[in-house]
């Protein structure tokens, strides 16, 4: 039996203990790793798993032709809690989302300005008169070359758009 250690307990094999704690955080360890990486892939990404190329060019040129360039004013924006932006800018389409449900008023609209980038906005719906809503929705085809005005609202920026107009040259 060996003698007690300085402390006075007796004298035990520790080596195993410690070899058992660090085997355990080394298992801990390789496994929070490994879900942090995710699995390595078996075989390279098809064409059809990758994820479209995003091309520096703007958006195409639209397909339907507007003849009527007067503006649609949206009604009912800009109170207590947004900041207008004066200026138009001129911005092309890129794609109209989905209301949340039929009864909402407001339309996600992505625009895509001059420095190619795309944001989203809202279109309060409410606020357009009934005989420019058929006219909008030719406004907001995809490709479509516009002149916009818009409210930032709330601590969020959300973007309403208040004034639209097809540019010239559509």
């Amino acid at each position: 039996m060996k003698p007690p250690d300085r402390w006075g307990n007796p004298a035990r094999k520790p080596h195993w203990v410690v070899l058992g704690i660090i085997a355990l955080v080394v298992a801990v360890l390789a496994f929070a790793w490994r879900e942090r990486e995710g699995p390595a892939p078996t075989q390279p990404p098809s064409e059809a798993d990758r994820p479209p190329a995003q091309s520096p060019e703007p958006a195409p040129a639209p397909r339907t032709g507007v003849e009527d360039t007067s503006p649609i004013v949206v009604a009912g924006q800009g109170g207590e809690g947004c900041e207008a932006e004066e200026p138009m800018f001129e911005v092309t389409v890129t794609a109209v989302g989905e209301r949340a449900s039929p009864e909402a008023s407001e339309q996600p609209v992505y625009l895509q300005d001059q420095e190619r980038v795309v944001r989203k906005y809202y279109l309060d719906l409410s606020g357009v008169r009934e005989a420019e809503k058929q006219r909008l929705a030719k406004l907001l085809a995809v490709g479509q070359r516009l002149k916009v005005r818009y409210v930032i609202c709330g601590s969020g920026g959300f973007r309403f758009l208040t004034f639209v107009q097809p540019t010239a040259t559509g």
